[in-house]
């Protein structure tokens, strides 16, 4: 009856022999490194860490509630707010990490805060007490970030849609529209990403 086996079947039936054969197939074992548990030993101020990124220089930089933490494969190093009131974190818990196309780190807060932190002079910008982003934001909303390759700021605000503002220009860019003016509704929005770093057009999730 092999005779009336599609060409496909009868392939696929002859593999399933084949590795069912003793000794004639054998698993190739592929070393993995140990995992390591980072804990207060190195130096993580907090265990819980809502995200995490690596630079382009190699740290790993990660976000808690405790301030923001550079690790370089052995310790860490924790950036939290200035009790004299000098430029640093404007929060101690945070959200969210993003690394734009400079190398510097966007911070979003617990409280919706958002500060620039630059690694090459370890300072910090306060985008969020600006008057323009004021303007653009009301108070007490919750929003996720995105940076683009054209520094343009993207806010996905829960409960509104989403909002760009262009960092260049210090203007904002409204809330994105469907063809048809119809804004964009926080049930339709809950991420947005880059399709490549040569692309001019990305996605919404």
């Amino acid at each position: 009856m092999s005779e009336y086996i599609p060409a496909i079947t009868r392939g696929l039936v002859m593999l399933l022999i084949t590795l069912s054969l003793p000794g004639l197939v054998r698993a190739q074992s592929v070393p993995l490194p140990q995992p390591q548990v980072i804990t207060d030993r190195q130096g993580l101020p907090q265990a819980f860490v809502p995200d995490i990124l690596q630079d382009k220089q190699g740290f790993i930089w990660v976000a808690t509630r405790d301030g923001l933490c550079r690790y370089d494969g052995q310790r860490f190093k924790v950036f939290q707010p200035d009790p004299d009131g000098r430029p640093s974190l404007s929060f101690a818990g945070l959200n969210q990490l993003e690394l734009d196309r400079h190398g510097r780190i966007w911070i979003l807060s617990e409280r919706m805060d958002i500060d620039v932190f630059d690694p090459r002079t370890e300072t910090f910008t306060n985008i969020s007490r600006q008057a323009a982003f004021r303007r653009m934001v009301k108070p007490g909303i919750s929003y996720n970030l995105r940076i683009d390759q054209k520094d343009r700021l993207w806010l996905i605000v829960f409960g509104t849609g989403l909002f760009s503002w262009d960092l260049k220009k210090n203007r904002d860019g409204g809330f994105i529209t469907n063809p048809g003016t119809r804004p964009l509704s926080a049930a339709m929005v809950y991420s947005i990403y880059r399709r490549g770093p040569t692309e001019r057009s990305g996605w919404l999730r």
